[in-house]
């Protein structure tokens, strides 16, 4: 009876292990196929971006410096600083990096910009922020990245505002 059994488990182990390797064949050859991306179109720059350097891109031009600009303490340092921010808005629009940028604030934006052309994506013009609360000190609610929608030929960042 031991005999039999365990010849019963050794031969189930040999099956078992064969179908591993033949399962471990097909996960590998899959894998490879599936991550794999394409490159697509990025928001409207016509350029062309994988989805994360997209998303990055997308995250620091149309939020992150937008979103920064109605801060309390960014619009003291404007006001201070009207000259490091039009060179900071120089380099965003021509991606010449500007010298003489010696304030942490000023540093900051500097390195978000940094970060936004890595991705390769374009020159741009840094928005203005609009919100009713921008350098008055109201508290509103921040604007929002509700979804990111790649496509097949390109990818949509959606950011929704609420008044």
């Amino acid at each position: 009876m031991r005999t039999r059994t365990i010849a019963a488990v050794g031969a189930a182990a040999v099956v078992l292990g064969g179908a591993s390797a033949v399962a471990l064949n097909n996960v590998t050859s899959e894998s490879v196929a599936v991550t794999t991306a394409e490159p697509k179109n990025c928001e409207d720059w016509n350029i062309t971006l994988s989805d994360g350097e997209c998303f990055a891109a997308g995250i620091i031009r149309n939020v992150s410096l937008y979103n920064l600009q109605g801060a309390a303490q960014f619009c003291k340092w404007k006001g201070a600083n009207p000259g490091e921010w039009s060179r900071l808005k120089g380099y965003a629009a021509t991606e010449t990096e500007p010298l003489n940028i010696i304030t942490w604030m000023g540093g900051h934006i500097k390195n978000d910009i940094q970060a936004y052309f890595v991705t390769g994506a374009p020159t741009f013009t840094i928005q203005p922020n609009t919100a009713p609360n921008a350098c008055t000190g109201k508290l509103v609610t921040p604007p929002v990245v509700t979804s990111v929608t790649p496509g097949e030929t390109d990818v949509t960042v959606t950011v929704t505002t609420t008044p």
